[in-house]
């Protein structure tokens, strides 16, 4: 059995023409992504979510933002750590579940220790907290905290 690759010069430029469209397709999607720091974090469309209190006063602070980047803080002015990613995609599913399953509870029930759920949009913030004892959390919230708990990335 005989296999020809390419026998003509028109086969040759297709491909070369298919692998330099391809090449400037990588790199347009490249430069269109922005790679976010503490220095640069953005101040709105992401999502934090964490636990705190305590006797302590312990807090941790879990940011999510849209591009799919985690970032970690320790305390109320702990400086934010880059702590992975999970992908544009899952991100953006992960931010518009919150608004539309999420952001309509105005739930406030914080105890000695809580858990808390943050969404800063471009012109206000929706927060949710719960820990208090005797309070029923509604159930869509905690499915949506373990779910961000699993994403987060494995240390």
């Amino acid at each position: 059995m005989q296999v020809y690759l390419f026998t003509n010069r028109s086969g040759m430029k297709i491909m070369l023409k298919c692998t330099f469209l391809f090449v400037l397709a990588a790199l347009c999607w490249q430069c269109n992504r922005i790679t976010y720091t503490a220095e640069n974090f953005p101040t709105e469309n992401y999502l934090a979510f964490g636990q705190g209190g305590g006797f302590a006063g312990s807090l941790t602070t879990h940011y999510l933002l849209s591009n799919g980047q985690f970032f970690i803080s320790e305390g109320i002015e702990g400086a934010k750590l880059s702590a992975g990613e999970i992908g544009k995609g899952k991100a953006k599913k992960m931010l518009k579940r919150y608004q539309e399953e999420i952001q309509p509870y105005d739930f406030q029930e914080p105890g000695n220790r809580y858990s808390f759920l943050e969404y800063v949009a471009a012109d206000t913030t929706y927060a949710q907290q719960w820990g208090r004892t005797g309070i029923e959390v509604p159930e869509p919230m905690l499915l949506f905290f373990q779910d961000l708990q699993l994403l987060l990335p494995q240390e």
